[in-house]
């Protein structure tokens, strides 16, 4: 894989490291807290897009740490928690013993330690300390010399426009997403956006879609509620309908994810390329609201040079589907975190 490949997995694929569901259960967990529809309504967090691999496009939210600097964190709809590195954390951090060793998909290791810390961005912050990973070496796992981390951790950061990871999937874990965790209770909605024109994008709160295109379900994840007692689903698995080159389309699971600046798909999806890699450019990607049905967004690869850049790789975390950023930068897409369902929509 290309460099502009493995460093699109890394950003992507994190979520795979976290697929495991947690077996925890107290008893407040399996009663739902009231969503917050109050303080949180018509809410937005703005976003920056700087760019990796030249002009690839990525968003990234202005965050803060145990009281520390103010530090940019990739915004990552495919994976849960919040994973910093711990040089950019300030004192109100209690650290444990517990280890952290996550592997991404290109064998990019991040290793460090639990802790739990407050977190606070666009003017929201959680409800006291949630749990984070602090994240003090990064380097290759075992057979993957190559990976982006092999320039170790301090050469990482400084090549990276971002600071760690900050995981809004809604999946459960031991870390979880932090707007499940805010202080006045999760949002019903949060949709994203991204603006190429204005190079800037948006966290929006409880405004759910009135009219949407498509509207596709996330099924429940193994461990049915967060540790704070609100749901959890598999939203990297949700069924989203895919077909290249204007085959009937087939709803297969998808990461609707913004932390990957590629799009991403394996095999099974109607019409893709036998061969792993790249895509051959003028190439056609279309998603669909049903099985057969039309394409209500498309990608022609290699249209926007360095952008548009699609993939054919095995991937993991249960999911045949990585939509990458594209589909962000043109539709509104909202996560239902009471209902489990992923709304696409036209701005």
């Amino acid at each position: 894989m290309s460099s502009v490949g493995v460093r699109a997995a890394l950003v992507s694929l994190g979520v795979t490291a976290v697929s495991v569901a947690v077996t925890c259960c107290s008893a407040f967990s399996l009663i739902t807290p009231d969503f917050d529809t109050t303080s949180l309504n018509s809410t937005q967090v703005e976003l920056s897009m700087p760019k990796v691999n030249g002009d690839r496009p990525i968003l990234t939210a202005a965050v803060t740490v145990g009281g520390g600097p103010e530090v940019p964190l990739l915004v990552d709809t495919g994976s849960p928690g919040v994973r910093v590195f711990a040089n950019q954390v300030g004192s109100e951090v209690t650290r444990t013993d517990i280890p952290v060793d996550v592997t991404f998909a290109d064998g990019t290791r991040f290793v460090g330690i639990e802790a739990s810390a407050p977190v606070s961005f666009g003017g929201l912050a959680t409800k006291g300390p949630i749990t984070v990973q602090l994240i003090t070496d990064v380097g290759c796992a075992e057979g993957k010399p190559d990976c982006v981390g092999a320039v170790g951790i301090e050469k990482f950061s400084a090549e990276q426009p971002f600071d760690g990871l900050f995981g809004i999937g809604l999946q459960a874990a031991s870390i979880y997403s932090p707007l499940s965790q805010l202080a006045n209770g999760s949002p019903v909605t949060f949709s994203v956006t991204a603006d190429p024109a204005k190079g800037s994008g948006a966290i929006s709160f409880n405004q759910h879609p009135t009219a949407p295109t498509a509207t596709f379900d996330m099924p429940a994840w193994a461990q049915p509620r967060m540790p704070n007692g609100y749901p959890a689903w598999a939203s990297n698995q949700a069924q989203g309908c895919w077909s290249y080159g204007g085959q009937p389309a087939q709803c297969l699971p998808t990461a609707f994810d913004t932390g990957s600046p590629t799009l991403f798909t394996d095999t099974r999806v109607p019409g893709a390329p036998a061969e792993l890699g790249p895509v051959p450019e003028d190439t056609v990607v279309a998603l669909a609201a049903t099985a057969g049905g039309p394409p209500i967004w498309s990608v022609r690869a290699g249209s926007t040079p360095g952008r548009d850049t699609v993939v054919v790789a095995p991937l993991d975390g249960g999911n045949n589907i990585n939509s990458g950023i594209a589909l962000f930068r043109s539709k509104l897409v909202t996560f239902d975190a009471e209902n489990g369902k992923v709304l696409v929509s036209d701005r």
